[in-house]
């Protein structure tokens, strides 16, 4: 995980808490982090076209980069010190609207589209709140601005049109695959013994051009919250296991095994049983990948005290299921 999806990740979770914490640490635009005022704050009819603008070129820069994030909904004034800073709030109206309009006008921004650009809400109040937008960095660079002919880049706080070098070195990567977990979580089960299973099947998907080899999971967990068969681990397929060490597991595919360009395929499961007993907190951490390619890492944790309110609900019958499972396990909800 890069530093943009780690910040899209802390507003996801911390919500207008991290979003106060910016403007009250006067927090700076940087390299992957960039503040936008909307132009008429949400209330138009559709997306502004200078919000559409500023979105079309924050999408190239960033996808050509490093990937970064858009906060929409924040005024930023200058620091002569360390130039832009979160000043205050200007609250975009429905922001849920806003979120449709933007992720409605993505495939347009750039030649090519960005894939995987991704858009939250972070409410306010009833009505207003400000927008997250994350655009990773792109394995399918470089990206033209829509209508600009433009290549821009991301340079300090600053999005700038990329020099003709960096735009060659750009079109001279050799393509690569992009291999990335995902996660198929079943409803939440109550077991006749009062335990609460979750349980969760990891998937390997290619996001990438090219054939992914040597597809490779290692999965360690530094806590468990509690003994026996409180985790297990279920292999789906038949590959070699690297090292297992207790419900520690590493596995790598065999080398004739490949996986095409939208391809998928499921390799393990993992079953967290809890009840009231539990000790201590849900700790996991997941890399996966395949070669020639960064791979993806994931710390995964859960309190032992939202262990045991999940539990609770559960038995009680508060609750969706489903969610319960995603929340046990520490993953986002695989529904729309």
């Amino acid at each position: 995980m890069g530093r943009a999806e780690d910040l899209f990740s802390r507003i996801e979770r911390e919500g207008m808490a991290f979003i106060d914490s910016l403007i009250a640490d006067r927090a700076s635009e940087e390299l992957f982090l960039e503040f936008k005022r909307s132009s008429d704050s949400g209330q138009g009819s559709r997306l502004h076209e200078h919000d559409r603008a500023n979105l079309r070129k924050a999408i190239s820069g960033f996808a050509n980069s490093e990937g970064g994030v858009v906060v929409w909904g924040i005024d930023c004034s200058k620091d002569s010190r360390i130039g832009d800073v979160a000043q205050a709030k200007v609250p975009i109206t429905n922001t849920r609207r806003f979120v449709s309009w933007i992720e409605g006008a993505v495939s347009g921004c750039s030649v090519p589209p960005v894939t995987g650009v991704r858009s939250i809400a972070i409410e306010l109040d009833a009505s207003t709140g400000v927008v997250a937008t994350l655009i990773p960095k792109s394995p399918h660079a470089p990206h033209q601005v829509a209508g600009e002919g433009k290549y821009m880049i991301r340079a300090g706080s600053d999005f700038v049109p990329a020099p003709h070098g960096v735009v060659a070195g750009l079109f001279g990567h050799p393509p690569h695959p992009v291999v990335y977990p995902n996660f198929i979580v079943t409803p939440a089960r109550l077991l006749a013994d009062g335990k609460v299973l979750a349980t969760a099947g990891i998937m390997l998907v290619n996001n990438g051009q090219v054939v992914a080899e040597d597809l490779f999971v290692s999965i360690l967990f530094p806590r468990v919250p509690g003994t026996g068969d409180t985790l297990a681990m279920e292999r789906k397929i038949d590959w070699p296991a690297t090292s297992v060490v207790g419900v520690d597991c590493s596995i790598i595919s065999p080398r004739e095994v490949r996986l095409a360009p939208g391809g998928f395929v499921t390799v393990m499961a993992v079953h967290l049983r809890i009840d009231s007993n539990i000790d201590s907190d849900y700790r996991c951490k997941l890399t996966a990948g395949c070669k020639g390619a960064i791979p993806h890492s994931e710390d995964i944790l859960v309190t032992r005290a939202e262990l045991l309110e999940l539990a609770s609900n559960a038995k009680a019958g508060k609750g969706d299921m489903h969610e319960i499972a995603c929340k046990m396990l520490g993953l986002k909800s695989n529904r729309a």
